[in-house]
């Protein structure tokens, strides 16, 4: 119908505009940040090492072979030794050197204490540390300090170490790293502080700043990780302190044009952070945890990149959202819960499918509001099915409830598929009963009488077909017109309307008995039915003007059940069934005669039998 065509399109439209409206609303109020986060951080351990990945930065690391070497030494005094691996990695043709170690005591100040008065070791213990220093292209690390939310001096570099570095303080890098709420390092600020006194600048990007590359100073930025914890090329300090190893091609390979961060990295390590490989799905517990220098090598090679990872434009993101929530609408307009849930699912993964080509290409396609989207759809569209079916079961309960039996229409209403009510064609049992000689009864009866005798009779009739699963459809005068097969089919159902039968005439014998006591009087006749059953298709619905409506039957096959009917009192039986119905009704059946008759308007005469008794 078209008005109600407009009004499903009319749904549609505002069913889709909300659910696109609900999700871009949350996703703009940051409600659904840790979910997408927690998304792109499995888009991340699923990309693993990038295929792009030309390392721009070497990891020195003070490890364990290197800390057995030098057991004799403790690492304050370990200058000269800084000084000799400096120096050969400058000679390899490194870009620039930071030291993720914050030198805050000096070795010279302390032996300035205990030396000897006129040792010259308080002066020149360090000079060759201090000369790789003053040399440039070198960043020393400090650290940003905070109490009860204030900010608190810094920690650098003792002053020997400091004013070695050729401009002073803006040489000094701050290695604090910038946690998300859930702790996990996503993102990095080139610039800690604002102002002009130094240090301001952060560590990573300071250092990629000295190596020349060159990228806007203050904006947060995501970092572009390159692949899980250890994916960064490590060196052994120790390899650099003999000139054998020092020397390799392996060696000077690994530090020819590159940035290079020295890190402690033994055992006991405390700089380790989270990052988006610590957890959740394809997460890798025995390399969980990265070391700072390596987030902070991390950065720098996202500077180098010149590329970070950033959402997508609006505009398309936009699109994405309405693409998949359209795409959802049908489902979950047309198919049932069940089948349409499943079709959300797979739409929701759908999109974190092909969220991870974009997110190779450096992009975030939103995930989340897509699934909210979608979730609010199905939501939406179920509620209006189960509104319109709740206003269905009304209908038909208001329909059915005086006919059928309670566990009929029980059955009825938990099927998925309602009766159609509009008209359908359906293979049924028709069966009509009348009462015989109730002119000569009636008219020894007050009208009262009559309308009590019909109240009595007629409420054990609609007990004895509903108890067989039929549905009394008219009363016609003294007549009873019952359906088998409709709004419930079964596949018993005409073994069903000859059992009612069967049961009917029995009724009608103790029925006598009810007149008797209470028309003792009258001298009634006997009381006696007449029962005609016959099966075929039929029109089935609400037929009617449209003030009055009634759930009926029409057809070929109610007209010839009551011409059968009209037989019983020619032939002399209580029961004519038809040939087809008996032959539907299966075994432990007991007959009597068969003949054929030609109702009134057919056209070929029917095989009739006289039923006797049937067994439960």
């Amino acid at each position: 119908m078209p008005g109600a065509r407009a009004k499903n399109l009319t749904f549609a439209a505002v069913l889709l505009v909300a659910s696109c409206l609900v999700a871009a609303t949350a996703e703009r109020q940051g409600w659904l940040a840790p979910w997408e986060e927690a998304l792109g951080d499995l888009h991340q351990r699923l990309l693993g090492r990038r295929s792009d990945y030309l390392p721009t930065v070497t990891i020195v690391t003070i490890d364990e072979p290197t800390l057995d070497a030098l057991a004799d030494a403790p690492m304050t005094f370990w200058g000269p030794h800084f000084a000799t691996a400096m120096a050969a990695v400058r000679a390899a043709g490194a870009k620039a050197i930071g030291l993720d170690l914050v030198f805050a005591v000096s070795a010279e100040t302390w032996l300035a204490e205990v030396s000897p008065a006129g040792s010259d070791l308080s002066r020149t213990y360090d000079a060759s540390f201090r000369a790789q220093l003053y040399s440039g292209d070198v960043v020393l690390a400090g650290m940003a300090r905070w109490q009860d939310g204030k900010a608190q001096p810094p920690l650098l570099p003792a002053v020997d170490y400091l004013y070695s570095l050729p401009d002073g303080p803006e040489s000094v890098g701050l290695i604090n790293l910038l946690p998300d709420e859930d702790h996990v390092i996503r993102r990095f600020l080139p610039r800690l502080f604002a102002g002009d006194v130094p240090p301001h600048t952060t560590f990573a990007p300071l250092l990629a700043r000295k190596a020349g590359i060159v990228f806007p100073p203050d904006a947060i930025r995501r970092i572009r990780y390159v692949g899980p914890p250890g994916t960064v090329p490590r060196l052994s300090f120790r390899k650099l302190l003999e000139p054998a190893t020092r020397e390799s091609p392996a060696v000077q390979a690994l530090l020819r044009d590159k940035v290079v961060i020295f890190s402690a990295e033994q055992g006991g390590f405390n700089d380790l952070h989270l990052t988006p490989y610590s957890s959740g799905l394809f997460a890798r517990p025995d390399r969980s945890f990265m070391a700072g220098a390596e987030v902070h090598a991390n950065i720098i090679e996202t500077l180098a990149a010149g590329k970070t990872m950033e959402p997508l434009a609006s505009g398309w993101r936009f699109l994405w959202l309405v693409a998949f929530s359209a795409a959802g609408l049908v489902p979950a307009l047309r198919l049932p819960p069940g089948r349409a849930l499943a079709a959300m699912i797979a739409l929701a993964l759908a999109a974190f499918l092909l969220a991870h080509p974009v997110f190779r290409a450096d992009r975030f396609a939103p995930t989340i509001p897509v699934v909210l989207s979608l979730s609010t759809l199905y939501l939406g569209a179920t509620g209006k099915r189960l509104t319109r079916a709740e206003r269905a079961r009304s209908i038909i309960q208001a329909t059915f409830a005086p006919y059928l039996a309670d566990s009929v229409l029980k059955d009825l209403l938990a099927r998925d598929q309602m009766p159609a009510l509009g008209g359908t064609a359906a293979e049924v049992v028709v069966l009509f009963s009348d009462i015989r000689g109730f002119t000569s009864l009636s008219g020894r009866l007050e009208p009262e009488e009559v309308v009590e005798l019909l109240n009595a009779y007629y409420g054990q009739v609609c007990e004895i077909i509903a108890r067989h699963g039929g549905m009394v459809d008219k009363f016609i005068g003294d007549a009873v017109m019952a359906l088998f097969g409709t709004p419930v089919a079964f596949p018993d159902q005409s073994r069903r309307a000859l059992l009612a039968a069967r049961d009917l005439v029995a009724n009608s014998i103790g029925f006598q008995s009810w007149l008797d006591s209470r028309f003792p009087r009258h001298q009634l006749p006997r009381f006696r039915i007449g029962v005609g059953i016959h099966s075929g298709k039929a029109l089935i619905g609400n037929i009617g003007s449209s003030k009055r409506m009634e759930y009926t039957a029409i057809g070929s096959t109610v007209n010839i059940a009551s011409r059968l009917e009209g037989f019983c009192k020619t032939l002399g039986w209580d029961i004519v069934a038809s040939q087809r119905t008996v032959a539907a009704a299966g075994p432990g059946l007991l007959l009597g005669r068969t003949t054929t008759v030609l109702p009134a308007g057919c056209s070929e005469e029917i095989s009739v039998v006289e039923v006797l008794g049937v067994q439960d």
